[in-house]
């Protein structure tokens, strides 16, 4: 494998400050929770958007300076408008606690929790070859580090409610901008075209490629119990099939929509005008979540190969339920718009070659298992119940 990466000089410069800075607060046991091993290639490629616990040191677990110099390192990961976003998804789930009437969850974890996002060091920031990562319920951001190149991929950012309410009746709708701009390039397309960029009369309940280490071909989307534990029980099944029922979901839909070995829907060396633009204005909001020199080298090897294809499933309707796919050799986002009656977004942008620094450490493109341990038996019975909190 080509060993590629994005060169940053000032970005890793402020990485590498802000990681030394947040470990060098932390007593000895705090440390330890914090740090990983770089080698450590599953637990590097372990991610998840739901809220369960993961490895790291939480926000919760800190001190107020502490979270601050975590947030520090998120920071420095992101633009001004990337680090905006990711602490209005945090911020939601104060919303979402009163959006579900405050529902307690799992004895030990309470509700829903903005401090319950962890912060993971990869290594040693002063080596050569570190990384970080900071995640949580709808937020998993991430940095592999060699030398002056890095990889940020896979970033996900999710929103839930996705239609926060304001005075006077109003909703917040500036975050789902990229949803927005799809419509938009739908619209822009000929009859012919816009039958070819939507796949499905109905959209997934989730985004195709989960939380998978590797996007592949086939890839479908999988319950929280799954994702989480690697098992499909009764409660979640069922809870599948009522979002598929309501979605008008199907079983040749359902083979339209996994990811196949080639881009699908319309491409875009066909489109000009106000659809390229708009093409265009969605990859640019994605990759702007990254601070400018970092977004401008994604943005060169994206442009290096064919124009990415775009594809839709669902009506062509903003309001309603949605799923966009946007895909090229190095580019791969996804935004879903199903679950709660279109009220909850799942959205990633992925660099299927260079996921999780693959490329950038030479490393080989394989799945890792969900966890490093098998679930207990009575673990597996208990994400046989309805659990609310992994949604």
């Amino acid at each position: 494998m080509t060993t590629t990466g994005i060169s940053a000089p000032p970005t890793v410069r402020a990485m590498r400050a802000r990681a030394h800075a947040f470990l060098e607060s932390l007593g000895r046991i705090s440390r330890r929770r914090a740090t990983v091993d770089i080698a450590d290639r599953e637990e590097r490629a372990r991610w998840f958007y739901t809220p369960n616990p993961r490895r790291g040191l939480a926000l919760n677990q800190m001190r107020p300076r502490q979270q601050q110099l975590a947030l520090q390192l998120l920071a420095s990961g992101l633009s001004e408008g990337g680090f905006t976003l990711a602490n209005h998804s945090m911020a939601l789930e104060n919303l979402l606690d009163r959006h579900e009437s405050w529902r307690q969850r799992r004895r030990r974890l309470g509700g829903r929790d903005p401090l319950r996002y962890a912060v993971a060091i990869f290594g040693d920031p002063t080596a050569d070859v570190w990384g970080w990562r900071f995640e949580g319920h709808h937020l998993s951001v991430r940095y592999t580090v060699s030398g002056d190149l890095v990889s940020c991929t896979p970033l996900f950012i999710g929103l839930h409610p996705a239609r926060p309410a304001l005075p006077n009746d109003d909703v917040l709708t500036a975050p789902l901008l990229p949803i927005a701009l799809a419509v938009e390039l739908l619209e822009g397309l000929s009859p012919e075209q816009r039958a070819r960029a939507i796949i499905a009369p109905a959209p997934p309940t989730d985004i195709v490629t989960s939380n998978r280490a590797v996007a592949a071909p086939g890839d479908e989307p999988r319950t929280a119990s799954e994702m989480i534990g690697g098992v499909l029980t009764p409660d979640w099944v069922r809870w599948r099939d009522e979002l598929r029922a309501e979605l008008g979901a199907s079983a040749e839909g359902d083979q339209a929509l996994r990811l196949p070995a080639k881009p699908d829907g319309v491409a875009g060396a066909e489109l000009s005008g106000a659809p390229l633009d708009r093409l265009q204005r969605i990859v640019d909001y994605y990759t702007g979540l990254v601070p400018e020199e970092v977004a401008t080298g994604y943005r060169t090897m994206i442009a290096a190969s064919e124009p990415p294809s775009f594809a839709w499933a669902g009506p062509v309707d903003s309001a309603g339920a949605t799923y966009f796919r946007i895909r090229g050799e190095r580019l791969l986002i996804e935004n879903n718009n199903t679950q709660d009656h279109a009220n909850h977004v799942h959205s990633v942008w992925r660099d299927p070659a260079g996921d999780f620094g693959r490329d950038l450490l030479g490393e080989p493109a394989t799945e890792v298992p969900w966890r490093k341990r098998p679930l207990p038996e009575r673990v597996v019975g208990r994400l046989g119940r309805r659990f609310d909190w992994i949604s």
